[in-house]
């Protein structure tokens, strides 16, 4: 066991998707082994025999060299060196929290109801999730980087054979893992403090000694954390900042859980108001607002909405962060390019509702109220959204829930 492998220190983190891991966690070696003999498409499991098969051949290529000598003698011994973690292109487009991929979670059509067993807990890793994804930078060092201290040149794809790695303009294709295990193996022995017993530079001056000792650290250091860089998966999934779509599968799965499991969250306190009426500010004011593919905005206001329906305490709690006046920002921002030809599936539409809701059940508390008669621009752009027709489910809210 090795703390420093995912999932508590299993070392099937490497060979497994992490759900994996986590399945045999939580239901035990023989629902485990169900899933993993067969062909599994849900919240909990992504699994199949293309990506059993791709982690057989990567666990065979990394005891590539051993077999012949372990055949050869029964007494050899196998020099440890870490597997590199095994990609898997069908989850490349996944964002896993919990136990759960989110991509199905959200997806209500194929899972309209699965269950969540511990919702609380699930918004807890959701919400550190959406921290994660919003504080993610580029990684500290780059693949022609690692490349480099393991004395490797980059290879540089051509056609076909060009790779999902971008640097500095240079596609490049990844050198096998047996070429990568060999180039550490080499420089690991070289720099080991172990394999140089005198003075790692047969250096006789004790200044130069100490000098040399501690390039020898350096580099063996160096080495290591390239080739521990090269055997991660973020070391292919890396991207400059958060990803837009995995920020609206967390938003919408934690419109499922307030929609869904209003009892057991009723109690708390939602603690992600900050980053969701930051949120909420940055794409009204955003330019692109109405041309952008990934509607970030629209599933922002409904997470404002459910989290207000689920308690009276998110919505003081609402009005402090001030979110009401971003969510009137939003809804002005909107309710200004609605127009006759307007179609319901817009973003500007879904603001829309999305606003009106959430005003419609601030209303019925006191401290709110007396919030939104200060907003003056509130009731001209309520009723300037009831001159169109595509705006019916706004209506319909205005007159019966305000």
């Amino acid at each position: 066991m090795d703390p420093a492998w995912p999932r508590g220190g299993s070392m099937l983190g490497q060979v497994l998707p992490e759900a994996m891991v986590s399945y045999l966690e939580n239901h035990g070696p023989e629902k485990f082994a169900e899933i993993f003999l067969g062909e599994f498409d849900t919240p909990e499991a992504i699994w199949n025999a293309e990506m059993r098969r791709m982690m057989i051949e990567r666990i065979a290529a990394h005891v590539a060299d051993f077999t012949p000598r372990l055949r050869s003698n029964i007494r050899a011994q196998y020099n440890y060196c870490a597997i590199p973690a095994v990609r898997y292109p069908q989850l490349e487009q996944e964002l896993f929290c919990g136990i759960y991929y989110l991509r199905h979670l959200c997806d209500t059509t194929r899972f309209p109801d699965w269950p969540i067993g511990r919702p609380v807990d699930l918004l807890r890793e959701i919400l550190e999730a959406w921290r994660t994804e919003v504080e993610k930078k580029p990684p500290s060092m780059s693949i022609s980087e690692a490349y480099k201290t393991l004395g490797l040149g980059n290879h540089v794809g051509k056609g076909k054979e060009k790779e999902n790695d971008e640097i500095s303009g240079v596609s490049l294709k990844p050198h096998d893992e047996a070429t990568i295990r060999k180039a550490y193996y080499r420089l690991a022995a070289k720099y080991h403090p172990d394999k140089n017993p005198d003075g790692r530079g047969k250096v006789s001056l004790d200044l130069l000694l100490i000098l040399c000792m501690q390039h020898y650290f350096d580099q063996f250091e160096a080495v290591n954390q390239a080739y521990e860089f090269l055997c991660s998966r973020s070391a292919w999934s890396a991207s400059d900042g958060p990803n837009p779509n995995n920020i609206v599968l967390i938003l919408k799965a934690q419109s499922i859980l307030f929609e869904r499991y209003t009892e057991e969250l009723h109690p708390y306190k939602y603690a992600g108001y900050p980053q969701l009426i930051k949120t909420i500010r940055i794409e009204t004011t955003d330019e692109r607002l109405f041309c952008k593919e990934i509607p970030l905005l629209a599933a922002a206001t409904e997470l404002a909405y459910h989290t207000l329906q689920c308690s009276a305490i998110n919505a003081e709690e609402l009005r402090r962060e001030r979110g009401l006046d971003a969510l009137l920002e939003a809804f002005s921002r909107c309710v200004s390019v609605i127009g006759d030809s307007t179609k319901p599936s817009e973003v500007a539409v879904q603001v829309c509702h999305n606003a009106v809701r959430c005003f419609a059940v601030a209303a019925r508390f006191q401290a709110c109220r007396d919030k939104m008669v200060e907003m003056t621009g509130l009731v001209p752009d309520l009723c300037r959204v009831l001159r169109f027709k595509v705006c019916s489910k706004v209506k319909i809210t205005i007159f019966f829930r305000f």
